[in-house]
């Protein structure tokens, strides 16, 4: 059937990356993508569960959009 030539040509298609080593490169770039990503979002989280932060990011971003603040002048005071 249509679905079994599909398969098949895909099952090709994966051994062919395979040979040619470029499944398993991609596959530890998408690892290491993977762990850099958990790690912002852990970071991120951290971030806001800080008491008193989201209260902080937003009256910066009022002071930003007022132009009382460039975005630099604002990161930094997030980080004194």
């Amino acid at each position: 059937t249509g679905l079994d030539d599909v398969w098949d040509t895909i099952l090709s298609f994966k051994e062919t990356l395979e040979k040619s080593e470029y499944w398993y490169k991609r596959r530890h770039l998408q690892t290491k993508d993977w762990f850099h990503t958990m790690i912002r979002d852990r970071l991120i989280d951290s971030f806001f569960a800080e008491e008193g932060r989201r209260e902080q990011v937003n009256i910066l971003e009022k002071q930003l959009l007022e132009g009382q603040l460039t975005v630099a002048e604002a990161v930094e005071q997030l980080f004194k």
